[in-house]
């Protein structure tokens, strides 16, 4: 016989660790099955369950819709709406009804706890979720907060939209997180009649989560407290955890964790300030690695990008003037350090390989320039430089060396015709160095006033390095 005067909750698919855990925190709780839906020798259609006892035999209904396998026959197998009459209501026992969606779409809606509740296939891939505003006038601030903690950031694929649900007096249904395209995830019920003082909550209903069996916990300790006539065995022992019997020193340990709480949140909101601000400064280098030239706003585009990373390296960048743009139909600019001056041509593809025009049409170009010296004074001097981002959608670190492969021809040609060939991914390592104080400026420049192909060369680690990894 059950305990009389004892709160009783029953566990429908749930892990026998999860009724160890709510069982350690002062909660009675028995483990049922519910498995799939199967046709009886008469073509009706049932569901496999086993139950301890009926559910209407309980104050507290959880249900993890995780289709349990039933290795041997199930001690009974009820017609399909039979074992479920007493959750098609909310005027019969269980008083609580608390389900978890999206485990497995092979189940009754009534089993989820509650009339007119239904679900339907979530969108694949769905991940970003708004917890809505407790706007209702039956809402429960703190049940509403509690939900929107647990199921604000699913830490699952969402399986499942609910739909529906008692919306009408005296039962009312509140959403309390949605997709951007308004589909609920989570939810919960509450019953209100005059001359009721205040809603009572009935039904709960979330999205698989992390661990299903440590917020179903948070929720039953919070229904201790909204729901005492449901517990009145862990209600009369409430003043016993309560912050008026805490012995002084745990009230000192509460305040100091309070204290530190507030400190981490101060330091952790003082780093991520911190830490948006050195993103914000040098935004410019990493940029270089995904933008093009036909971003429509100015200041995101490649070549505006390349050249923050050149005058950051010390160059002297500088556009080329109007009469220069004529004679070479293109608008490059002048990278310069001393006696150094190339004409530089920046181009953005995300194509696996860069095509070989850009380097045809600036080796095309320096002829030009060479024979031009009413414009370019000492043009004998000027060398190319052709710095290109491709394969963009490619992690930087896993594309391919710039004109590899059968196109090397290309690397020696701009070695002999003094053009220096720069990807964005060298030219990020190198200004990241440099940046890091890895190198010099002074060297950075170095390497890139190289001709052929420019490549950060890697360091030869320390001796002691060398010995420790051997």
């Amino acid at each position: 016989m059950p305990d009389q005067g004892r709160h009783r909750i029953l566990l429908i698919n749930f892990e026998g660790q999860d009724a160890v855990l709510l069982k350690r925190k002062g909660f009675n709780v028995e483990e049922g099955k519910v498995g799939r839906i199967v046709r009886s020798v008469y073509g009706a259609a049932c569901v496999e369950t086993w139950l301890p006892h009926p559910p209407f035999d309980y104050d507290v209904y959880a249900f993890n819709s995780k289709i349990a396998e039933l290795r041997n026959p199930p001690t009974l197998m009820w017609a399909h709406t039979s074992p479920l009459n007493t959750l098609a209501t909310f005027e019969k026992a269980p008083s609580i009804r608390i389900s978890f969606t999206g485990g497995s779409p092979e189940y009754d809606p009534v089993l989820l706890g509650g009339p007119l509740i239904s679900v339907e296939a979530a969108d694949v891939g769905v991940s970003s979720f708004n917890v809505l505003a407790p706007n209702s006038p039956f809402s429960l601030p703190s049940l509403h907060e509690a939900v929107g903690k647990l199921a604000g950031v699913p830490r699952r694929v969402v399986g499942q939209y609910i739909r529906g649900g008692a919306g009408a007096a005296p039962h009312y249904h509140i959403p309390v997180v949605a997709s951007r395209n308004a589909d609920v995830v989570a939810a919960y019920g509450v019953y209100f009649r005059e001359p009721m003082r205040e809603p009572r909550p009935v039904y709960v209903i979330l999205p698989q989560l992390e661990d299903n069996a440590r917020a179903l916990l948070g929720l039953l300790e919070l229904f201790v407290e909204l729901t005492p006539e449901v517990f009145p065995d862990i209600q009369k022992r409430a003043w016993y955890e309560s912050e008026e019997l805490a012995f002084r020193e745990e009230r000192e340990i509460a305040r100091e964790i309070e204290r530190r709480r507030t400190e981490l949140s101060r330091f952790v909101e003082s780093k991520e300030s911190e830490r948006k601000a050195v993103r914000d400064k040098f935004d410019f280098i990493k940029r270089i690695l995904i933008a093009t030239e036909t971003e429509a706003n100015p200041a995101l585009r490649l070549s505006t990008s390349v050249k923050k990373v050149l005058e950051f390296l010390d160059f002297e960048v500088e556009d080329i003037d109007a009469q220069m743009r004529g004679a070479i139909k293109k608008e490059d600019f002048w990278a310069r350090d001393g006696e150094f001056i190339a004409i530089t041509e920046v181009s953005g593809t995300k194509n696996k390989n860069p095509k070989t025009k850009e380097y045809n049409d600036l080796l095309g170009r320096m002829t030009t320039v060479y024979k031009r010296k009413d414009l370019v004074p000492q043009s004998e001097r000027v060398t190319g430089l052709l710095i290109l981002n491709y394969d963009l959608e490619t992690h930087p670190f896993r594309r391919p060396r710039l004109f590899s492969g059968g196109e090397e021809e290309y690397v020696s040609a701009a070695r002999e015709h003094s053009i220096g060939l720069l990807s964005t991914v060298e030219l990020y390592r190198i200004a990241v160095a440099a940046k890091d104080g890895e190198i010099s400026k002074e060297k950075a420049r170095r390497l890139i006033k190289q001709f052929g192909r420019i490549e950060l060369p890697l360091e030869e680690p320390p001796i002691e390095k060398r010995q420790a990894a051997d």
